[in-house]
């Protein structure tokens, strides 16, 4: 698993296997930290349960990975009843930018991944980018911006830029905050 901070550390995998591990110690009911209250998982004898609704089949096969490292742990039976459910509601007309800064690119990719983890969120684009790759991103920017972007980018700063429906943009901004992010900067809307 890559690594989020200089001392080798991801939060969101942290918070993850943390949860896991209440799980099999019997501890009830916290949400789990990508899935939320839709997903439940209990340990019953030595049969591990886990059901609920996850919004895309990516979610399905990040929750797949993350049942196989749980090791043997008395677990001798996996029951998965998940059901996804695609998003089919309202999309906005009009698609936002979201940029937000990074101490190094580690950290820009796991706020990546702790995005794309999210069931209802759906980008439309996601990358990491440096200085090198981001001069047409800068040109998007407000004046204003554009010197403390060059400046983060100076000093070996990286930036994740996300697109997102606007009916998304603010659950996609609070998670980015969530994150690790120096600044988290959302762009003017722009029609699809």
């Amino acid at each position: 698993m890559a690594t989020s901070d200089p001392v080798g550390r991801d939060p969101l995998a942290e918070k993850v296997d943390a949860w896991w591990l209440g799980v099999l110690s019997g501890e009830p009911g916290n949400d789990h930290p990508v899935y939320g209250s839709d997903l439940h998982a209990k340990l019953k004898g030595d049969i591990l349960k886990v059901s609920g609704v996850l919004e895309s089949e990516n979610a399905r096969k990040e929750l797949e990975k993350e049942i196989l490292t749980l090791g043997e742990g008395g677990i001798r039976r996996v029951r998965v009843k998940v059901e996804v459910v695609e998003l089919q509601g309202d999309r906005g007309v009009l698609k936002q930018t979201i940029l937000a800064f990074y101490t190094n690119a580690a950290q820009a990719r796991m706020a990546e991944r702790h995005l794309e983890g999210h069931s209802g969120l759906r980008p439309t684009c996601s990358q990491v980018l440096d200085a090198q790759t981001a001069a047409d991103v800068l040109k998007e920017v407000a004046v204003e911006w554009r010197r403390e972007l060059a400046e983060g980018f100076r000093k070996g700063k990286s930036l994740l830029l996300v697109e997102v429906d606007e009916i998304e943009v603010f659950r996609a901004a609070e998670l980015l905050e969530e994150t690790k992010s120096l600044e988290v900067l959302v762009l003017p809307p722009k029609v699809y």
